[in-house]
């Protein structure tokens, strides 16, 4: 699935579309069950976060999509050229995202 990846609510409308088009089709074969993984970047994990949540805890009487959120955790790794990971940190972006609160304190 292709998504904005600095675009968290096109991650979440991607998914939410794409596991009802699969429910819907799928119904005739006796239903399937979705799970989402949120092994990506930050914003991508948020995206399927509030998917899975909204599947989960529809609003205005729609049924309830039941979906799962997996944890898939990563193989250990070993840095084989810093000079390489250097680079690719000063050629990477920094996103943030505030949920709730106040940014600032002073």
């Amino acid at each position: 699935m292709y998504v904005s990846e600095q675009n968290p609510f096109d991650t979440y409308r991607k998914i939410c579309s794409t596991i009802a088009r699969y429910k819907e089709s799928m119904q005739s074969l006796g239903d399937c069950r979705a799970a989402i993984s949120t092994f990506s970047s930050k914003l991508l994990s948020i995206g399927a976060l509030l998917a899975a949540y909204d599947l989960n805890h529809p609003i205005n009487n729609e049924p309830k999509i039941g979906v799962g959120v997996v944890n898939v955790d990563s193989p250990d790794y070993e840095i084989l050229d810093l000079n390489s990971l250097e680079e690719s940190a000063q050629n990477s972006e920094l996103f943030v995202i505030w949920l709730t609160g106040e940014p600032y304190h002073e």
